[in-house]
């Protein structure tokens, strides 16, 4: 990223290599948000952070989001002309394996959520598939105590992330990691 004539050789490898990861695996579409995430907690570190301290809070962040947005720009452009081939070649975005109501797509989600971070922080009994029901009813066990522990994570999350930028970029890159394995109608019955 040093000198003008490497940056563009590495640009287009890494462009290239982007495009390659994302017919192969599509969560890599993850990718232009992580590099989002890293200019954003990293970026103004490594140009020294000099902005003006005459500028607000929101002012800051603006700058900010516009650089991450100018260095992740290019990989998301890679993102979008891969969807739009999906939708060329698929005619559509994405296929619903699993019809499911809104209600139970999103009262579903706090148990899978709780699962993974259970499978993250305490990896005991993995397996291939995990028997994770649908909630149709919202009851303590499935949805009020997971939802509790993945909000109480993510305010620590936010939390740490304020205190270090190593944190925040982690936290992101946890939160961007998931984003793929949520859409829940594209599964099959009991394989979330």
């Amino acid at each position: 990223r040093g000198s003008p004539p490497r940056r563009a050789a590495w640009m287009a490898a890494s462009l290239a290599l982007f495009a390659l990861a994302v017919l192969i695996k599509e969560n890599m579409l993850v990718l232009p948000g992580l590099i989002f995430a890293y200019e954003w907690f990293f970026g103004a570190a490594r140009s020294g952070g000099r902005t003006p301290e005459a500028l607000s809070l929101l002012g800051r962040w603006w700058q900010r989001g516009r650089a991450s947005f100018v260095r992740s720009a290019p990989h998301l452009a890679v993102a979008f002309a891969y969807l739009a081939l999906r939708i060329a070649v698929l005619k559509t975005l994405g296929h619903t394996v699993t019809p499911m109501s809104l209600s139970t797509h999103l009262a579903t989600l706090p148990l899978v959520l709780s699962r993974y971070l259970r499978i993250l922080l305490w990896p005991v009994g993995l397996s291939v598939f995990y028997d994770v029901p649908y909630v149709e009813h919202l009851t303590l066990a499935q949805f009020f105590l997971p939802l509790a522990a993945v909000a109480a994570v993510i305010a620590l999350l936010a939390w740490w992330g304020t205190k270090s930028r190593a944190a925040g970029f982690s936290a992101a890159w946890l939160g961007l990691a998931i984003l793929p394995v949520l859409g829940l109608p594209g599964f099959y019955p009991g394989g979330i």
